[in-house]
């Protein structure tokens, strides 16, 4: 009977936990800000057109020493204005939709901050300084157009809110892995017409 009785109070105790865990989870959910990319403040820095601000369909980063392909990497401001430095943010994501048939290599994405203020004209002569202290990585493993990729990017939100406050300016670029494959990671970008493949910058965070 003791045995049964134990075992009812161990059931009983992992459902509290369980509901417990489910309205945590609700309430996380409930506070979730999402910020889209807009006009103008999505660009490459490619090699191939070193003076321009490349504003494709499509951010390509690029890593390459055979030839064939350039190198490139694209740099995204999500205009937070302010909201990650007056709330207490629990997580943050960048929702990415890799573009169809465009990637291959393995080498990892590495995502940055600048160190500074995001300016729409910055091209492949003209990089922004980039704070590489806090970074985060991205293996980008068997991705395809059908389904889109969350990087998380918490440590990067928390830095800059507390360093410089604003917006949030991220630069995304290939490690230097392997010298001997060309590799390539595309994504859609905000200037196409299908607003559900944009980049996105979402924000869990308490009140």
């Amino acid at each position: 009977m003791k045995i049964k009785n134990t075992f009812v109070i161990a059931i009983a105790s992992l459902l509290i936990i369980s509901c417990k865990d489910e309205e945590k989870q609700q309430q996380v959910s409930k506070n979730v800000a999402v910020f889209d990319v807009e006009k103008d403040n999505a660009l490459m820095l490619h090699s191939s057109y070193p003076d321009e601000s490349v504003k494709w369909d499509k951010l390509i980063a690029s890593f390459n020493n055979q030839g064939g392909i350039s190198n490139s990497s694209f740099i995204i401001n999500f205009k937070a204005e302010n909201f990650l430095n007056k709330h207490v943010i629990d997580s943050a994501f960048v929702v990415l939709t890799p573009y169809p048939e465009e990637s291959y290599g393995n080498n990892t994405l590495k995502v940055s901050i600048l160190d500074g203020v995001f300016r729409s004209n910055f091209n492949w002569n003209d990089k922004p300084t980039i704070n590489d202290k806090v970074f985060t990585l991205f293996r980008k493993i068997e991705m395809s157009e059908e389904k889109k990729i969350k990087i998380d990017v918490t440590n990067l939100a928390k830095f800059y809110s507390s360093q410089y406050g604003f917006n949030l300016p991220l630069i995304f670029s290939l490690q230097n892995e392997n010298l001997t494959e060309q590799t390539f990671a595309s994504f859609y970008s905000n200037t196409v017409d299908v607003k559900e493949v944009h980049p996105k910058l979402e924000v869990y965070y308490k009140d």
